[in-house]
């Protein structure tokens, strides 16, 4: 037996997941990214907060100290 029809048994004897499977790895990996997606617009919502707030101080620090 050759190395190509070794391989080629080996992929035929392979299970393969089915259809059902592979839908349900599907989805959790749409869900997961679904996730990624809202905590990253939660954290970007938080930065942007952080840098008003800093802005507010700079400017209320610059008013305090110029005359």
């Amino acid at each position: 037996m050759t190395e190509e029809e070794l391989r080629k048994a080996m992929m035929q004897a392979a299970h393969k997941p089915s259809l059902e499977a592979r839908l349900d790895w599907l989805e959790a990996d749409a869900s997961a990214q679904r996730t990624a997606i809202l905590r990253l617009a939660k954290i970007s919502t938080l930065l942007l907060k952080s840098v008003c707030a800093l802005g507010v101080m700079c400017a209320a620090l610059a008013v305090a100290v110029l005359p």
